[in-house]
């Protein structure tokens, strides 16, 4: 055999070795569980913060209905002006046996002004829990 061959032989079984890696990596390894929709790094840092398209004015700390999106009630809803003070989250997720205490505000608020048959609103993420 000349050197060429060897090369060749060589480089035949790195690739097929490398196929058959990515190949178990792809079938066998997928995770068992789907991944949370919206991810807990995304509940942490935004989502707990305000209901959908409210924007959150962090020198006051409120959240504002900047874009007009209708709410059911705007005297429950609002505490003055399109705008919503919520208590403060610091953690998440949370135990399922403290879901109700920790989000009891954002639950009270989600059915009262939130989605209806009227009104496409939504707060992803904490509506599921209430």
């Amino acid at each position: 055999m000349t050197w060429l061959v060897v090369l060749y032989m060589v480089v035949g079984f790195f690739a097929i070795a490398f196929v058959l890696v990515s190949l178990y990596r792809y079938y066998w390894q997928k995770p068992t569980t789907p991944p949370r929709y919206p991810p807990d790094s995304y509940m942490r840092q935004v989502g707990l913060t305000c209901p959908d398209y409210w924007v959150y004015d962090a020198s006051r700390d409120v959240c504002v209905n900047q874009f007009n999106i209708p709410v059911n009630d705007p005297k429950k809803c609002y505490d003055k002006n399109n705008e919503k003070k919520f208590n403060k989250i610091t953690r998440w997720p949370v135990n399922s046996n403290e879901i109700d205490h920790v989000l009891q505000g954002r639950c009270d608020w989600v059915r009262q002004c939130g989605p209806s048959k009227k009104l496409p609103a939504s707060w992803v993420g904490v509506e599921e829990h209430c």
